[in-house]
């Protein structure tokens, strides 16, 4: 507590009533005090008692006490203290100086005192005023969900200031919709102005309220990456600074609350992707050891002698190749988690993307036996650094969708370029298309369209396909081509392939 309060604490009520006349009271009792001593005191000690009653005035009992306060003592002193006395005339003229001096001093020590006075009482609103954002700021860290931090603020404000106050944010649309319901969202002219401050993120003073409201503030919550809305104060524009640091304060934790929703978000689909990641690897490791006992047993009682008859023998080829099918669909799902999880290392080396190309069509000759397969490959094809098993998967999957949705007889095309510091590849059925829309998505893990029900498959594949290209360093992307026919193409990047020297032997054969 400092001296000002101090001394406003012990004020009677009737003086904090009646200022003036306490001021007067204050400086009759003083005179009666001094009058027996008078003769005792040089008239200087008196003056400064006066001056002394006139700090204590402007102390306690405010501007208009103190000035009156002033007057009143020159004129005591000069009535009671100064010869002759109990007069207000004077023999010695330098007696009027001494008046004018005490009277300027007087008054001046009195605008001082108040000055004083009112820095102290800012200085205690400052105070207090940092006590309660100080308070805000704590309770709004703790804040887990927006409702919690929205009631939070609610009862901030609702102390805080004196008028009505609306917090406007935007929902998924970007409308900027009230969070309290106050009724300032009624005042139609306020939409511009709030809009306008969403805009450019200006503090901006708003006369369109209504009249009993003298307008309205309206400060842009500015978070670190965007602005998260608009906080609106009905009332003169008094105070900016501490709506400013309010309107940091709400935006603050409005951005802090997004992240959190973010990373949740985040962590509960990281820890259902590994759920599911793990739960393929182990189905995958438990399912295919039976699977490939099925299938030898059936090819071996293929091969049994004598042969048996065709109606058992159609039952064990199509129980081996559905056993063979099965196996397949494990084996993607396998190297689907595998993928997932980041435990395959590359296996890459540079070779020539022919013999990858040759390897795939020939393990499924038998599914691309239907179509008309075409390869064209840019005249010149440097070598590419890639793991040689993972690409043939790669170009498998595609060649076997493409076999799989295209009508028998239909062309398929594979075509390699060079473009820029990549490999080209696309592979192109014309007797298809893929279905309309985001075609993306057809890389999702279990993802197969509306029109591919009726055909066998789990959506694996590409999902595959797009995992393999991006551990490579490429892209890959499906899309239809003007001519109506379905495309998938995927890069490589080129690097800087080894330089090859041949011996002389070499030279010499060629041409």
């Amino acid at each position: 507590m400092n001296n000002f309060e101090l001394i406003r604490k012990f004020r009677p009520r009737w003086a904090r009533r009646y200022p003036v006349l306490a001021a007067l009271l204050l400086c009759a009792i003083a005179t009666i005090a001094l009058t027996p001593v008078a003769t005792q005191l040089a008239l200087a000690n008196i003056a400064m008692l006066y001056l002394l009653i006139v700090v204590f005035v402007a102390s306690s009992l405010g501007q208009r006490a103190a000035t009156v306060t002033c007057f009143f003592s020159v004129a005591l002193f000069d009535f009671f203290f100064v010869p002759p006395r109990f007069s207000f005339a004077v023999d010695d003229a330098q007696y009027l100086v001494t008046f004018a001096v005490m009277l300027a001093v007087a008054l001046v020590i009195s605008r001082l005192t108040m000055g004083l006075r009112r820095n102290a009482a800012q200085a205690r609103l400052r105070e207090t005023r940092t006590l309660e954002l100080y308070n805000f700021v704590q309770v709004l860290n703790g804040t887990l969900t927006e409702p919690a931090a929205l009631a939070a603020i609610r009862t901030f404000c609702d102390g805080y200031f004196s008028k009505p106050y609306e917090l406007f944010m935007p929902d998924t649309s970007g409308t900027l919709i009230p969070k309290f319901h106050s009724g300032l969202q009624s005042e139609l002219p306020l939409h511009a102005a709030i809009f306008t401050t969403y805009r450019t993120g200006e503090f901006m003073h708003s006369g369109h309220l209504a009249e009993e409201h003298g307008g309205a503030r309206l400060i842009a919550l500015k978070g670190a990456t965007r602005i998260r809305g608009v906080f609106l104060v009905a009332g003169a524009p008094n105070k900016q600074d501490d709506l400013e640091q309010i309107g940091s304060v709400i935006a603050t934790t409005i951005e802090r609350l997004h992240f959190v929703e973010i990373a949740q978000i985040a962590q509960s689909e990281s820890a259902t992707e590994r759920l599911r990641s793990t739960i393929l690897s182990a189905l995958s490791h438990d399912i295919r050891t039976p699977l490939t006992a099925l299938y030898g047993l059936s090819d071996t009682l293929l091969l049994t002698q004598p042969t048996l008859d065709p109606e058992a023998r159609a039952t064990l080829v199509t129980m081996r190749d559905q056993a063979l099918r099965l196996d397949h669909l494990v084996s993607n799902l396998l190297d689907m988690a595998r993928l997932k999880a980041g435990k395959i290392s590359l296996r890459s080396e540079w070779q020539p993307v022919e013999e990858v190309i040759g390897a795939s069509l020939l393990f499924l000759r038998s599914a691309l036996a239907a179509h008309q397969i075409k390869v064209r490959l840019a005249p010149y094809i440097p070598l590419l650094f890639f793991d040689a098993v993972l690409m043939e998967r790669l170009l498998c999957n595609l060649l076997g969708n493409a076999a799989k949705y295209a009508p028998a007889g239909s062309e398929i095309l594979l075509t390699v370029n060079v473009i820029g510091d990549y490999a080209h590849f696309e592979i192109t059925n014309t007797g298809s298309q893929f279905p309309s829309g985001d075609t993306s998505q057809l890389f999702d893990l279990f993802e197969r369209g509306v029109e591919a029900r009726h055909i066998p498959g789990s959506g694996v594949g590409l999902s595959i396909c797009r995992a393999i290209a991006h551990a490579h360093g490429g892209t890959i992307a499906a899309y239809n081509t003007a001519s109506g026919s379905a495309c998938v193409h995927f890069t490589l990047p080129l690097g800087t392939p080894p330089t090859v020297e041949l011996d002389e032997q070499s030279e010499s054969t060629l041409p």
